[in-house]
């Protein structure tokens, strides 16, 4: 309904703005009526070609960078469609023997941790000072790796297969 209601409130606004005109006119103090003076030469200037006026250059420079722009999308695309295979698959996920709750804690920190690594390397730039900040890169290499962890729980096989016998005989 508002897509409706838009579009119609537009075409109200455009068929009875002009006779709203010498109201705003009379409240502005303006008088309505008065000369006005329109002198269009089409004799004068000119010579020129059309391609030498700037509005015409502005649109063609617009015209190149959206035509551009198209050309780059498409290249994108196609390099796109043509590694789906390799696109299409999930990260690897690294699995640990944490319990299933520290999941969302793990994601939490490790985003946050990144989170805080980008704002500070877009403030301060990749080179402060002249030198390298290899903290914020360790810390954001460990941002990456605590978002890869997958936590799971251990099953009983495979306490077993470690020499552990307690849990087996518990499971049994």
């Amino acid at each position: 309904m508002r897509f409706l209601i838009a579009p119609l409130a537009l075409v109200a606004v455009m068929c009875l703005g002009p006779l709203a005109l010498p109201a705003f006119a009379l409240a502005q103090g303006q008088p309505v009526q008065g000369k006005i003076d329109v002198d269009i030469n089409t004799h004068s200037g000119g010579g020129g070609a059309w391609w030498t006026n700037p509005i015409w250059m502005a649109i063609g420079a617009i015209a190149l960078i959206l035509l551009i722009l198209i050309v780059v999308m498409a290249a994108q695309m196609a390099l796109l469609w043509l590694g789906r295979s390799v696109f299409n698959r999930a990260l690897p996920a690294i699995p640990i023997p944490l319990p299933m709750w520290s999941a969302p804690a793990l994601l939490i920190v490790g985003a946050a941790t990144a989170t805080f690594v980008l704002a500070h390397l877009a403030v301060e730039g990749f080179v402060p000072e002249g030198h390298f900040p290899a903290v914020y890169a360790l810390l954001y290499a460990g941002a990456a790796g605590l978002l890869s962890l997958e936590p799971c729980s251990r099953r009983a096989e495979t306490v077993v297969t470690q020499g552990s016998t307690q849990r087996a005989r518990r499971t049994s």
